[in-house]
């Protein structure tokens, strides 16, 4: 990766450091903006109804960013209140506009090769899990 930074004059430093320390130094300091690349992904688990106040609201534990905006913030606090489907499609519609984050997308991460008579398998899980409780065999 460092000669191929080199290659198009570039600089790359780096370095090995413990989990915590890269994210507290990826996310800490007072820039505008950030580029951080969190590959682990982010899920609404355990709580799975999708309002967004877990990631996007004001000092959320998850907004590793410190993405902050009031009228997302009264958004994401309408979707918890309010059974109304509108509440969702208006905190989609703003962050939609607003962008808190980039999307970036994972590359594959594995080559699956199975068994014609294998069924109920997902060969790319978003979350790169298996679930052999789904499989199944048939004779053909």
């Amino acid at each position: 990766m460092k000669s191929d930074f080199s290659k198009v004059g570039m600089e790359l430093a780096l370095s090995e450091a413990p989990f915590n320390t890269v994210i507290t130094d990826s996310f800490g300091g007072s820039s505008v903006a950030d580029m951080d690349y969190w590959g682990g992904g982010w899920i609404f688990a355990p709580d799975y109804y999708p309002t967004g106040d877990e990631i996007f609201s004001t000092g959320a534990g998850s907004n590793g960013g410190a993405y902050s905006n009031p009228t997302n913030d009264a958004n994401t606090a309408a979707t918890t209140t309010s059974s109304d489907v509108n509440t969702l499609y208006a905190y989609q519609d703003f962050l939609a506009k607003d962008l808190p984050v980039i999307w970036l997308p994972t590359f594959p991460a594995q080559l699956s090769m199975v068994k014609k008579t294998l069924h109920g398998w997902d060969p790319q899980d978003p979350l790169l899990q298996l679930n052999p409780e789904t499989w199944y065999f048939t004779a053909s």
